[in-house]
């Protein structure tokens, strides 16, 4: 208990901090200890009260704003996309009225549009970062359970040499569409993302070494990734020399934003390669490297994953990869009984 008495004087004071911050000095009139702090007691739960009930609280909206300042978001238009969509459920909703229950609801509508485990989670993942965001500032008290959903590996798509040709024919065709066959050109042969291809600046291009760098502040794992270029790399940087002094990929003097645009849709579209999008660029390379030899362990440095279970997804292209080890133990059967 805060309560105390000053010298020479037989009347108790409360002492304490408010759950505002304030420093809270007062004479509880009682020469009665208990009295004092009984009444020290219910002078903290109504200023508790007052701060946290009776105040205006914090809403999903408010939240969100917060978050988006709290790190520099890499996908950033995905998760623009995710937070309209959940702006529609969650919107002016308080944080203290964000349960369980309502968070199930949402999943339920999502599934209900069609939408795989994999894209329900992605939201489910926003949901739960702005809160634990809400919760670290002080906003609310607790973050509700946020159960994720199961999620399949499916297909690995991939496209053969023959399509990868087409595609690159086509986007050829069209002067409007050069840039776009030059930045599927460079992932087929790099395996960049998306994004660090249209982020890479000539001040990161070493054509004498035949490297370049994504620095670790543009790179989804946080790490800086250097990167081998082949020849069909190095091709396609001496198409792009001498149209912009900073940035390699551009369009109309302007740098390129977005690779998965429309004319590249419309691509994949006139081609029939309808379950096919951008990311499928950097499945192919991964696949191509496998196919063709390359060891998990050499493909995961290369594509700059951070753990294995990534890399395994692409094992089953290559036979080879598990026969190759496994007359190891036969090697020591034939020792041991000699």
């Amino acid at each position: 208990m805060s309560v105390i008495r000053r010298k020479n004087s037989k009347v108790w004071r409360i002492r304490f901090t408010a759950p505002d911050g304030r420093r809270v000095q007062i004479s509880s009139g009682t020469t009665n200890r208990k009295l004092a702090e009984e009444y020290e007691a219910k002078l903290k739960a109504e200023l508790w009260r007052e701060n946290r009930l009776e105040q205006p609280q914090t809403t999903w909206k408010q939240a969100v704003v917060s978050w988006l300042k709290t790190r520099d978001h890499k996908d950033k238009r995905n998760v623009q996309q995710r937070l309209r969509w959940l702006d529609q459920y969650l919107g002016d909703m308080k944080l203290s009225q964000i349960t369980t229950s309502v968070i199930e609801q949402i999943k339920a509508v999502k599934l209900e549009e069609g939408a795989k485990p994999a894209t329900v989670n992605r939201h489910l993942a926003i949901i739960s970062a702005v809160l634990r965001n809400a919760h670290k500032t002080g906003m609310i008290d607790s973050v509700p359970a946020i159960p994720r959903l199961k999620e399949s590996e499916g297909r690995l798509r991939y496209l053969t040499n023959e399509e990868a040709q087409a595609l690159l024919e086509y986007l050829g065709q069209d002067p409007k569409r050069i840039h776009l066959r030059d930045i599927v050109q460079f992932g087929l042969a790099t395996g960049l993302r998306e994004a660090n291809i249209i982020g890479l600046q000539w001040s990161r291009v070493d054509m004498p070494r035949k490297a370049a760098w994504v620095p670790a502040e543009e790179s989804k794992t946080g790490r800086a990734l250097q990167v081998p270029l082949n020849d069909m790399a190095i091709d396609v940087l001496k198409r792009r020399q001498g149209i912009d002094d900073t940035w390699v990929f551009t369009y109309e003097g302007h740098r390129v934003t977005r690779c998965n645009n429309s004319s590249f849709r419309k691509a994949l579209q006139v081609l029939e390669l309808d379950d096919v999008n951008f990311h499928t660029i950097r499945h192919t390379w991964a696949s191509w490297h496998v196919m063709n030899g390359t060891p998990l362990e050499v493909l995961m440095k290369l594509g700059g994953w951070t753990n294995m279970r990534t890399v395994l997804r692409y094992a089953h292209l290559s036979p080879d990869y598990l026969s190759s080890f496994s007359g190891n133990v036969v090697q020591n059967w034939s020792t041991s009984t000699a």
